[in-house]
């Protein structure tokens, strides 16, 4: 498999549901260290 975000930071915001959860998973699929935020802090946490 393909790193291609492999030694990268990648901030999503909005990772609590929606897109921003499906890119906070693909970033980190791709080998990418993922902030996820979001306004509900709870939502966020379950994505991580």
């Amino acid at each position: 498999m393909r790193q291609r975000f492999e030694g990268k930071v990648i901030i999503v915001t909005g990772a609590g549901s929606g897109l921003g959860q499906d890119y906070c998973y693909a970033f980190a699929r791709e080998g990418g260290r993922v902030i996820c935020a979001d306004i509900d802090e709870s939502a966020a946490t379950r994505t991580v």
